[in-house]
């Protein structure tokens, strides 16, 4: 993600909501800020509950057993 902060861009086309939406490159980070370490991005808008990853740390789980993570 760290490269995308670099374009220059003012709007975002999603693949699941009405687009465009103005946004730069700091609103996208702000957006996926869960996706950086801790302490890396000031001004957290929240922290993803437990339950919130549970479908993807179960995926990582599967994917590792069989050797694809």
């Amino acid at each position: 993600m760290d490269y995308v902060e670099n374009w220059d861009f003012e709007r975002i086309i999603p693949a699941h909501e009405s687009a465009p939406i103005a946004a730069t490159p700091e609103d996208l980070k702000r957006a996926f800020h869960f996706v950086y370490p801790e302490g890396t991005f000031e001004g957290e808008l929240f922290t993803p509950l437990s339950g919130d990853m549970g479908a993807l740390d179960s995926l990582n789980e599967n994917l590792s057993k069989v050797g694809l993570s």
